[in-house]
């Protein structure tokens, strides 16, 4: 860690230990249990795997199933302008943490939903 760097640490009942990495002229960075959920390295994974569908796929509905710390979903917006998302999570704290980080435009065509995913998909 650099000198300027911050880390603050919250626990879930549901994930553990959730990290928070604040570093001067970067986003901020989430880490559950140390593995990455919103960071230089899934925003370059994000990148890539987006970049391998088609733009004009016609894709208007999203569905997010973990939505850690909401690092997705600006990408989803960049690559498919006018989705619709739905995001699932069961931890109620990253909820809070990713409403808290995103600064997306469209918060109105983001619909983000409390529970287990396997029970609100069904």
């Amino acid at each position: 860690m650099g000198l300027f760097d911050k880390t603050r640490e919250i626990v879930s009942t549901h994930n553990g230990t959730i990290s928070l990495l604040s570093r001067v002229g970067h986003k901020e960075e989430i880490f559950v249990q140390g593995y990455d959920q919103t960071s230089a390295y899934t925003d370059t994974m994000w990148n890539q795997a987006l970049n391998r569908i088609p733009a004009r796929s016609g894709i208007k509905r999203i569905l997010v199933l973990g939505l850690g710390g909401g690092g997705i979903i600006p990408f989803l917006f960049r690559r498919f302008p006018p989705c619709r998302i739905t995001a699932v999570d069961w931890d109620t704290i990253m909820i809070e943490i990713s409403k808290q980080m995103l600064s997306y435009k469209h918060r109105d065509k983001v619909c983000i939903l409390q529970g287990d995913a396997g029970e609100i998909v069904r």
